[in-house]
């Protein structure tokens, strides 16, 4: 097999996760002007939004975060490994699109809300089986031949993430044999995958400060290397420990995963200030930037937080916001070579990063004034004009978050036309900063 087709292979990764970006940020405006004055009665009926939900939850958080994983991963495996697995997670995203269009019924747990219907089932566990056989082929067979792709920080950093997504399996198959299964039960839901969920979100960050050190933005001088590299291990082993120890619907459990998540993801705070505000002209340092001002806004939002409302998809989507912003800038620094293009790339990036940030705002906003959850806005009563104008801006930045990405696919598409699958063409442009 030549060089070409493996590049191209090792592409589908890529493929796969944009397509289901694509699909989630298509049901993400349906979100949004269900919740939103004026377009309100675009999507008025409530099954259709809690259907709408639950794929854009699953296809954004977990196939499109896991295919970047996964990319990531493939760089150094066999090409037939790598079509076995993306043919599975391929598969599975069919299967979840069917279920869409039958009678399944939506369950709106915390963290991945659910069809309790078995094409579901079968997608999803098509989909993570996907991302585990790949992780434990870079863990078993990772041999570094091509340097100039996998340095010293990403290798680690890309181990760390297949032990993250090994505890976030271990944990979830614990829970499932610790409870009884209850058939279209919402609370057995949320008890089976609220340690996973939990955990599913360092996994998340983890990709982020890869995607950091594939670029090059954190080096040996930053931290100790000990020190930032030792501590999601210690965060998947305290995992699976506590989901031994404690059953999973009993308050300890609960309690256990919501602060694990608190301590774990601030860990990343040292590194976004030894590192994020450097100031530079290189568009992945700003990229850099742009995400680490959407996380702390969003970690800001989830300290204000004392009940379940709007305040919690606010701090969600801004979290979120900053794993994407980076994953897409991975992208597009692949795809675009020219100063032109990077122009272009460095506006995409501000555009959707001031959007999520118009998103976030006024999902907080609404839930300090009792905005409610997982509900459409004529499910809701609102009685004043401010509500109405904060709902407004929600909806306008999550519209223009959809158009952000919808320009992302764009250059994208575009640059693709222009690539010829070598090595030069699918290696970002990583500036050391040492």
């Amino acid at each position: 097999m030549t060089k070409h087709t493996k590049y191209q292979i090792e592409f589908l990764w890529l493929a796969l996760g944009m397509i289901s970006l694509f699909i989630a940020t298509c049901f993400a405006i349906l979100l949004v002007a269900a919740k939103s004055p004026l377009l309100g009665t675009l999507l008025s009926d409530t099954e259709s939004f809690q259907r709408a939900l639950v794929l854009h939850v699953n296809l954004n958080i977990v196939l499109w975060i896991g295919s970047i994983a996964c990319y990531l991963w493939s760089r150094t495996l066999p090409a037939g490994m790598i079509i076995f697995n993306v043919s599975l997670s391929f598969i599975g995203l069919t299967l979840l699109l069917t279920v869409y269009f039958s009678a399944a019924q939506p369950l709106l747990n915390n963290y991945v809300p659910v069809f309790d219907d078995q094409r579901y089932f079968t997608g999803i566990l098509l989909i993570l089986s996907s991302f585990v056989i790949t992780a434990i082929q870079w863990l078993l067979i990772n041999k570094p031949k091509r340097p100039a792709l996998i340095g010293p920080n990403e290798n680690w950093s890309l181990s760390l993430l297949a032990l993250l997504l090994l505890s976030v399996i271990t944990v979830l198959a614990l829970s499932f044999f610790k409870l009884d299964y209850q058939p279209n039960s919402a609370r057995f839901f949320e008890q089976l995958l609220w340690g996973p969920g939990h955990l599913w979100q360092l996994f998340s960050l983890q990709l982020m400060i890869t995607v950091w050190a594939k670029f090059g933005l954190i080096t040996r001088h930053t931290f100790s290397e000990k020190l930032i590299w030792s501590i999601p291990a210690i965060a998947s082993l305290t995992a699976i420990a506590a989901a031994v120890l404690y059953a999973p619907d009993s308050g300890d459990y609960r309690m256990f995963y919501t602060q694990h998540m608190r301590i774990f993801s601030f860990w990343i705070l040292p590194v976004i200030l030894a590192t994020a505000f450097w100031r530079t002209v290189h568009i992945e340092s700003r990229a850099m930037q742009l995400s680490a001002v959407l996380f702390l806004f969003g970690a800001f939002i989830g300290l204000l937080i004392r009940v379940d409302n709007l305040m919690v998809p606010a701090h969600y989507h801004a979290v979120t916001g900053a794993i994407n912003l980076s994953m897409m800038a991975l992208v597009l620094c692949i795809v675009t070579r020219t100063k032109e293009n990077q122009r272009l790339v460095r506006l995409q990036m501000h555009f959707y990063a001031t959007s999520v940030a118009m998103l976030a705002a006024g999902l907080a906003w609404s839930g300090s004034l009792g905005g409610v959850r997982k509900v459409t806005l004529s499910a809701q009563t609102i009685d004043s004009w401010q509500h109405i104008s904060v709902l407004g801006l929600m909806g306008v930045g999550g519209i223009l978050a959809a158009t952000a990405i919808f320009l992302f696919m764009g250059i994208s598409l575009l640059q693709l036309r222009k690539i010829k699958f070598k090595k030069s063409a699918l290696t970002p442009m990583v500036r050391s900063q040492n």
